[in-house]
């Protein structure tokens, strides 16, 4: 399964650039994992076919680390080919991009900068590989 991170933050910050490169290569050989910038008008043209959409939104579902790992699992079950997040503005996603979602999820109930939401959301992807491969990584 391919993993798509799709936002309108670029990784601008060297250390989080640096971090968001080693989930990238941790999960290259699992769920290879790749960002890309929308531009304005851009967010749906990015979407992949047969790829689950889940929108990160302040209102969405927060899951746990465990919860986060049974639905990539069940993506895979489905025979999604991959899953693509989607990440908005400041001010959060348009109505035309929210229509395009799939799943709202929830990194948390905190406000987050956008480009710690990108490696955020890489290392949760890591450590769900990890739960669904029973790996010590998470510990509970």
């Amino acid at each position: 399964m391919k993993l798509r991170i799709v936002s309108r933050a670029r990784l601008r910050e060297p250390s989080l650039r640096e971090r968001f490169t080693y989930y990238q290569k941790l999960l290259r050989s699992r769920m290879p994992i790749e960002l890309q910038h929308a531009r304005k008008s851009g967010i749906r043209a990015l979407l992949p076919k047969r790829h689950k959409v889940i929108a990160l939104d302040e209102a969405g579902h927060e899951l746990s680390s465990v919860e986060m790992a049974q639905r990539i699992a069940q993506f895979q079950k489905e025979a999604w080919l991959g899953v693509t997040f989607i990440i908005g503005e400041a001010d959060g996603l348009s109505a035309e991009e929210r229509s395009c979602a799939d799943e709202f999820w929830s990194l948390s109930r905190l406000t987050l900068p956008h480009q710690m939401c990108i490696v955020l959301l890489a290392e949760q992807l890591y450590r769900s590989s990890a739960i669904l491969r029973g790996e010590p990584y998470h510990r509970a």
